[in-house]
């Protein structure tokens, strides 16, 4: 990827140099006088370069947006662990999940990492999730569709808290989201 947008950073650079080099050549055409100016054509010509230029540059930076993975938009691995933990804390304070806390405080500090690297994964971060899959590890908890909804309420809360603006936050929920089928089992 990085190697990928270096490529299009280079093609940009490139069509931006000939844009503003085309750009130079009609203000010197127009700067010699009428006589030469005809040679190029009309003196719309520069501003329809300078449309191209600009347009030009506006898609450079909408694919630069486009190309960014939701981690990067979020805020890396540092935003991730923030909300993790903001998501986590809300969860473990709630007396409806509280049948899901009784481990040690190494198992849970080893599933607070299990899930921030989850999340770093999902979200196209470089973190490798090496914990079991949902199905499997929620497997006879019988998570209903109430509490679904209540670790979804905490994971919007937790979103909010770290500031992700409202398309990332909707992207990071589908997320979330898609685990469900894997999850809850109960009605």
């Amino acid at each position: 990827m990085f190697r990928e947008r270096k490529m299009n950073q280079a093609v940009f650079v490139t069509d931006f140099n000939r844009l503003r080099s085309s750009v130079n050549y009609d203000f010197a055409l127009h700067q010699a006088g009428p006589t030469k100016r005809t040679i190029a054509g009309s003196g719309d010509n520069k501003s329809v370069r300078l449309a191209t230029l600009l347009f030009t540059v506006s898609l450079a930076f909408a694919q630069d947006r486009a190309t960014k993975t939701l981690y990067e938009r979020v805020g890396r691995y540092d935003a991730i662990s923030a909300i993790a933990d903001d998501y986590l804390k809300g969860l473990r304070a709630d007396p409806q999940f509280t049948r899901f806390t009784g481990r040690s405080a190494d198992s849970l500090k080893r599933a607070k990492q299990l899930l921030k690297d989850q999340l770093c994964a999902m979200t196209g971060g470089p973190c490798v999730y090496v914990g079991r899959d949902m199905e499997t590890a929620h497997g006879g908890l019988a998570i209903t569709d109430a509490e679904w909804a209540a670790n979804v309420k905490y994971m919007s809360a937790a979103l909010e808290k770290n500031h992700v603006p409202d398309p990332e936050k909707q992207e990071f929920l589908a997320l979330i989201e898609s685990q469900k089928k894997h999850i809850a089992h109960q009605k």
